[in-house]
């Protein structure tokens, strides 16, 4: 697994700047699909999301501010803060302009196709380590066991299991034995008589 974390430039007057960092961002990403690693791109894309989807939805590439984004959303790349919105055209914004209060969806979490780890939620919270306009976006994922966490949690629950073609008559006997002492002992007899129903199927 290959993990991703990027700052792009928040001057729109670094144009020059910030379009390379994105050629730089796509190509490390192709040679990540290359390799077969599985992938996550997270962090300040710097670009309003909500103007993206927008745009592509009306059949634009969109400007050059949204190249890496765009490279994401034809490669099937998965935004999973707008996979887990009530509301998928609305997500939550990640950032508060100090100028003017605006509200606004610049940071984001992206899981490449297939990704081995399926997502279970998505959200945004407040920074409790410092300071910031941003909000935090976290990603919660259910848990793939390894195969040496599997063969020992296999080993835990092992139980018996018995091999009938291999009892002799008298293991048989022995059982049968047991069975109806058992049966006396609980007093049994008094099941035979109830009624098939999902209540006394509960009892026993």
């Amino acid at each position: 697994m290959r993990i991703i974390v990027i700052y792009i430039h928040a001057n729109p007057t670094t144009k020059q700047q910030r379009q390379l960092l994105q050629s730089q961002l796509i190509d490390l990403l192709r040679i990540s699909q290359k390799d077969a690693f599985h992938t996550i791109i997270m962090g300040d894309f710097n670009a309003n999301l909500k103007h993206f989807y927008s745009s592509t939805s009306k059949h634009n590439k969109g400007a050059w501010k949204y190249i890496l984004l765009h490279y994401l959303q034809q490669n099937r790349f998965s935004d999973l803060q707008q996979l887990f919105s009530n509301d998928p055209t609305q997500p939550d914004h990640s950032y508060e302009s100090p100028q003017n209060g605006a509200l606004t969806r610049i940071d984001a979490i992206f899981t490449s196709s297939n990704f081995p780890f399926t997502p279970l939620f998505c959200h945004t919270r407040k920074s409790f380590l410092y300071l910031s306009d941003h909000l935090i976006i976290v990603a919660y994922f259910q848990h793939i066991e390894l195969k040496k966490e599997r063969h020992e949690r296999r080993l835990r629950i092992r139980s018996k299991v018995y091999n009938v073609q291999k009892m002799e008559p008298e293991d048989w006997q022995t059982f049968s034995k047991y069975s109806d002492q058992y049966y006396h002992d609980y007093n049994y007899r008094q099941y035979e008589r109830l009624p098939a129903n999902q209540h006394n199927l509960n009892i026993l």
